[in-house]
């Protein structure tokens, strides 16, 4: 279950992913593009090509959790998060 916590950091791939990856995979690119603490405070997106399907990877103390919505009838074109967007 996803709590709402004070202080919570998001960031956002500017790119698109492969929806194929899973956790361990999109962690594995957190890491290896970021350099960011994956066991923070901390929400990561993803979306497809068609930016109709949004990923949300993050930690919550007990192990990861993957999450994702398809967007059924408006996608998303882009996603806005200031001073957070990967580099």
């Amino acid at each position: 279950m996803m709590v709402p916590v004070e202080s919570v950091s998001i960031y956002c791939c500017p790119k698109p992913v492969d929806f194929r990856k899973g956790i361990y995979a999109l962690a594995t690119f957190v890491e290896g593009e970021l350099g960011e603490a994956l066991f923070s405070q901390t929400l990561f997106l993803f979306t497809n090509r068609q930016y109709n399907r949004v990923r949300i990877l993050y930690w919550d103390q007990t192990g990861f959790c993957l999450w994702t919505k398809v967007l059924e009838q408006s996608p998303c074109v882009s996603i806005v998060v200031a001073s957070n967007i990967f580099p």
